[in-house]
This record gives structure tokens, C-alpha cells and sequence, in this order.
């Protein structure tokens, strides 16, 4: 019992363990300011000393001196380790870990830990060890990725805790050993493939499934498949997917493919490269400049489309004339053959305004357009005679 003066709102009560804290004071109660006693539930194995703080509205009193030392008796633990796993690190290993117990919660002197383990399913008896100041037992020469019953109970030198609580562990992962089958490929679209497959044996995974990879290259053709030194791609597809999309993939383009098994240790064997190819689509932009002027022509100038997305057919010109008032003239078409890069355009009208629009061809159709403006030039005698026009102007003024 502990005697406290009656004068505030609040008591707090805290305690020092001089054998396992020194030094380190924890909240031990709070009681009603109108105590003047109090009954505290006490652990066992502990030097104990007590102080009190009162508590009032305005605040916190100073502490109180601290009390006798009281030495509670040693008992066997009453609890065990939290955060016990059994995970494997090697393909023939177990690793079982645990939280170690604070000297506070041991109860008494000479805590150990009683390790337990047995292959579930199995093995009918348990195989055990004691350990002491160490949070791990290594468990070596177990089959690769088995489940495995594990617990980890506490005890010193009075006793044991009470029994502790059963967990599944695995012991370590190896990469699988099967690669999947029967890969096929779907073409969508032009830039989508579906790839489908078998999964794998589960046994064969020998580890945590956590998906499939699917890994995809460009070919030159159906029997260069240009394994090394290029660009490879990977989607990964969680769990045990059969099947999968392949978004942004180029218009007629050869691909090959492969699909991989993936555990917690890596990737299994490959399985045989699938090839595909996607159809034609149509050409990107092919941009247009005009390279000469004349006062009756122009001649217009472009590269081939930087993704040509097919086998060019043809490109299509439109233009039509801007007059003063920003009219358009009806539009004239143009069909020029795919291997040209340049046109003249002739038997234009001197120093008017026209707009052009460009687009390459594939089988599939008419790509994006582009477009442009221009001004032919103006005849020279016209142009001398405007500026003899604009002389005499000035001179008049």
C-alpha cells in the first residue's frame, strides 16, 4: 500500500525497475485525487521504487521522493515472443525469428526461448531447441519451399510460459523449374496483342507464385529474331494469370516473344520465342515546305513520314487560293507516286496566297495531315512598276 496525500484532482503513479530499466521511469497507474491509497498489480521478478505525481487544474506537481526498494518474487513467464516467423533464406534453410521478450516480461531469471519446428503434413513430432540472447534459429538441410509449422516459447530458470501459438512458415524458394506452354499470340490492332499460356505446375514454382513476364522484341523478319544487343521489353502480370494484353505496339512490325514463371527467388526458364507481326496502319505526318517561289510556281519539298506504318502507296496534295477578302478557292487534288520528295506546282496567279494539305498513303489509308501557307512571287515588270508607282507618291507629297 502507498500513502498519498489527499489534494489534487489526479494521482500518477510511476515506477522504476533498478534491475532491468535503471535509471527509466514508466507510468505505472493513475488514480482518483480522492484516494489517499492504492492497491497496484505488480510483475513478478521486478526491483521495484515508487514516486507519485499529483495533478491539478493548473498542472503538474514535482514528483515525490521515491519509495523503498520492493523486490517482487521470480514466477515462470506468462507470455511469449510476438512477431515469430519461419521464412526461408536458401533454397535448404529455414529462418525463424521472433521480437525478443524485454528482461521486464521474463519473470524471472534465465530467459530462454524453446524454438519449435516440424514439417506440416509430415513430420509427427516436434524438433526443438533452446536459445538464449538471440532473436533467430537457423533451421539447415530442409527440403526447398515446404511448409512448416513454428513456434517459439518463452522459459527461465522456474519454468515454462504457457504453450504459444502455432504459425506457418515456408522453408527458402528456388526458381521454378517449368516454363510455360502452348504461347500464343492474338493480333487486336494494329499497336495490340493478347498473348495466352498455360500456367505452370504449382509444385514446379518451388517458391510464392507472384506472376508472369512476358518479354517482346522487334525482329527483322520471321528468321532474324535478334536476340542480343537490342531493346526488350517486359509487362509483368500478377498471380496466376493465363494471359495477357501488349498495348503500344508498332504497326507493321515483326516481334518475338517470350513468356517467364516468377517466385520470390526470380524467374524461371523462358518458354520457346513465339513470333507475330502486326498489320499495316496508316503513316504519320509527312511535313511540307516550300523550297522555291516564281510568280507562276512553287515547288514544295518533304520528307518521307517518320513512321511510315506500312509500305507507302501515294501522297495526296490539296491546295486552294486565300483572295484579299480570306476566301478559299474550290480545291484542287493532286496524286503524287510514294518514291517522290518534291512537286512544282505551275500556272499559279502572281502574288497570291495559297494553303496546301499533305498526307502520305498506305493499303490501310490517308494518314495525319499537314499544312501550309505560301505567296508566289510578283512578276518583275509588275514589281518595277509598283515601285516606280510608290516613288512618285512620295514625290507629291
Amino acid at each position: 500500500m502507498i500513502a498519498i496525500n489527499v489534494s489534487s484532482l489526479e494521482f500518477i503513479i510511476e515506477h522504476e525497475d533498478s534491475m532491468h530499466e535503471p535509471g527509466v521511469w514508466r507510468v505505472h497507474s493513475k488514480v482518483s485525487g480522492t484516494q489517499a491509497t492504492a492497491t497496484l498489480s505488480l510483475s513478478p521478478y521486478v526491483n521495484y521504487s515508487f514516486r507519485v505525481i499529483a495533478v491539478n487544474e493548473i498542472g503538474h506537481s514535482d514528483h515525490s521522493q521515491s519509495s523503498e526498494r520492493y523486490m517482487t518474487k521470480a514466477a515462470e513467464p506468462d507470455t511469449n515472443p510476438s512477431g515469430v516467423k519461419g521464412v526461408g533464406t536458401e533454397p535448404d534453410n529455414l529462418v525463424i525469428t521472433w521480437k525478443p521478450m524485454k528482461g521486464f516480461d521474463s519473470n524471472g531469471p534465465g530467459l530462454q526461448y524453446k524454438v519449435s519446428w516440424r514439417q506440416k503434413d509430415f513430420d509427427e513430432d516436434w524438433t526443438s531447441v533452446n536459445v538464449a540472447n538471440v532473436s533467430k534459429y537457423i533451421v539447415s538441410g530442409t527440403p526447398t519451399f515446404v511448409p512448416y509449422e513454428v513456434k517459439v516459447q518463452a522459459l527461465n530458470d522456474l519454468g515454462y510460459a504457457p504453450e504459444p501459438a502455432v504459425l506457418i512458415g515456408h522453408s527458402g524458394e528456388d526458381l521454378p523449374m517449368v516454363a510455360p506452354g502452348n504461347v500464343e499470340v492474338d493480333v487486336i490492332n494494329t499497336t495490340l496483342a493478347k498473348v495466352r499460356w498455360d500456367s505452370v505446375p504449382l509444385t514446379s514454382v518451388r517458391g510464392h507464385l507472384q506472376g508472369y513476364r512476358v518479354y517482346y522484341w522487334k525482329a527483322q523478319n520471321k528468321t532474324n529474331r535478334n536476340r542480343r544487343h537490342i531493346e526488350k521489353w517486359m509487362l509483368p502480370f500478377a498471380g496466376n494469370r493465363t494471359h495477357g494484353m501488349l498495348p503500344g505496339l508498332q504497326p507493321n512490325t515483326h516481334y518475338f516473344l517470350n513468356v517467364r514463371v516468377v517466385n520470390g527467388k526470380g524467374e524461371g526458364p523462358s518458354s520457346k520465342d513465339k513470333y507475330f507481326e502486326t498489320p499495316e496502319g496508316v503513316p504519320s505526318v509527312a511535313f511540307l515546305h516550300i523550297s522555291h517561289r516564281t510568280p507562276d510556281s512553287l515547288t514544295l519539298m518533304w520528307n518521307p513520314p517518320t513512321h511510315p506504318n506500312g509500305v507507302l502507296t501515294q501522297y495526296t496534295l490539296k491546295y486552294q487560293s486565300i483572295n484579299a477578302t480570306h476566301e478559299l478557292s474550290p480545291p484542287i487534288e493532286i496524286t503524287i507516286p510514294a518514291n517522290e520528295s518534291s512537286y512544282i506546282l505551275k500556272d499559279l496567279v502572281q502574288n497570291t496566297r495559297y494553303k496546301f494539305y499533305f498526307y502520305a498513303h498506305t493499303a490501310v489509308g490517308p494518314g495525319s495531315q499537314s499544312t501550309q501557307e505560301a505567296i508566289t512571287a510578283m512578276d518583275e515588270v509588275m514589281s518595277e512598276y509598283a515601285r516606280i508607282r510608290h516613288y512618285r507618291s512620295m514625290l507629291m507629297r
